[in-house]
Order: structure tokens, then C-alpha cells, then sequence
């Protein structure tokens, strides 16, 4: 069975980022009113609509034209990226795909209306963020882990095979293990034997021996 690659991750994520940020996006604009804060979680969380014109977390105000070049320029660096890292590790897939994600959901809002909806307003936190914003946070958080930590839970195919007793052909002669006998006939490797026969003297070797052995009696029988 073919086991699918990590990098069919990133279509999920970018989706769940991608459409959690326009459906709530959508539900705060038909439901709480333009600059109105709602109580959500009392001292810590309200639900305060504003238009954001700049970036993420307020940033770069009045600069709805230069971030719209900047997003979809980063759209596009990351995709790329996407495609080339994502098979490493699902961890990386799952952060491009958050990061695309959001990144296009601001991209949308942008090129739809000119600001991004933001209603995210945290008491620990002075600006208020969206779904987006958060999404292309964990995303970077999930990028690097996999880039510190999930490397060392890959296993060594190299590493089991060493452990069972048995290699490739082409890692055993680089690693200068023999694989054939004097008569060509290859080794077992697992079990120090031959592949077609116990080890041992080839037949002319025998022969040879044999020889020898009669001609050491009729010799000693002479003399």
C-alpha cells in the first residue's frame, strides 16, 4: 500500500486556516458592530470589530497598496517552499500550510475591501489580531519545531539494517564488508555463510589437496 507523503498536509491546514478566518471574519462583521467590544472571557478576551488598514497586529497602518505587493509576493516565496521542504516532515507541512493560509485570508480581505477584519483583542496583548494572524503564528511555531526537534525522531533505515545483521550490497563494499568468496559465489550475510553452499575450499582447491595427499603416499611407500 502506498503510504502518502507528509506533504498532503499543507492542503488541509491552508484550508482550515483559510476558511475559519473568512467564516468568522464574516460572523463578526454581520453580528458585532464597527468599533463595538463584546466580553468574551472577562479581564482577558473581547470581540472588538475594527478595520485594520495596515498588517498583522496593526502594523504598517495606511499602507494598504505595499502590503497587498508584499503578501502576494509572500504567497508565493512560501508556496514555493512549501513544495520543496514540506515532504521533510509533517510538521513542516502543517506550518506552510497554516502560514499560506492565513496570509491568502488577509490577502482576500485586502484585495476585497481595502483593510483586514480584526476582532481578536487579548487584555495581555495591545492589538487586535483575527484567525489569520494566528494562524501564520503557529505556523511559524510549527516550522520551528520541525526544524529543531523533529529531525530526531527520524529513523536510520541504515542504522536497522546494521542492527539486523544485514546490508545492501553497495553500503557493505563501501563499509569494506566482502560479499563474494575467492570463486565468486556471494556471501550470506547474515549468517557468515555462502548463498549456495556452506563455506569452504572451492573444488579445485580440493583437488589440489588430494593430489598432494596421494602423491606424499606413494612416496613414503617408495621410500
Amino acid at each position: 500500500m502506498k503510504v502518502k507523503t507528509p506533504e498532503m498536509l499543507v492542503w488541509p491546514f491552508l484550508l482550515a486556516a483559510l476558511f475559519s478566518d473568512q467564516i468568522t471574519k464574516y460572523l463578526v462583521e454581520n453580528h458585532v458592530a464597527l468599533y463595538d467590544s463584546i466580553e468574551i472571557l472577562d479581564g482577558f478576551l473581547r470581540l472588538t470589530h475594527i478595520k485594520n488598514t495596515g498588517a498583522a497586529f496593526g502594523i504598517f497602518q495606511q499602507a494598504t497598496g505595499f502590503l497587498v505587493i508584499v503578501t502576494g509576493v509572500m504567497i508565493v516565496v512560501i508556496g514555493v517552499a512549501a513544495c520543496i521542504f514540506s515532504s521533510r516532515s509533517p510538521f513542516f507541512a502543517a506550518g506552510f500550510g497554516l502560514i499560506l493560509g492565513g496570509a491568502m485570508g488577509n490577502f482576500i480581505d485586502r484585495l476585497r475591501m481595502g483593510y483586514v477584519v480584526d476582532f481578536f483583542h487579548l487584555s495581555l496583548w495591545p492589538a487586535v489580531f483575527n484567525v489569520a494572524d494566528l494562524s501564520v503564528v503557529v505556523g511559524a511555531i510549527s516550522l520551528g519545531y520541525g526544524l529543531l526537534f523533529a529531525g530526531s525522531h527520524r529513523s536510520d533505515p541504515t542504522r536497522r539494517r546494521l542492527e539486523a545483521g544485514r546490508f545492501l550490497e553497495g553500503e557493505a563494499q563501501g563499509k569494506g564488508f566482502p560479499l563474494y568468496d575467492p570463486t565468486g559465489n556471494q556471501r550470506r550475510t547474515g549468517h557468515g555463510r555462502w548463498n549456495d553452499q556452506e563455506a569452504q575450499l572451492p573444488l579445485e582447491a580440493r583437488r589440489t589437496d588430494h593430489n598432494d595427499d596421494s602423491n606424499t603416499k606413494t612416496n613414503g611407500g617408495t621410500a
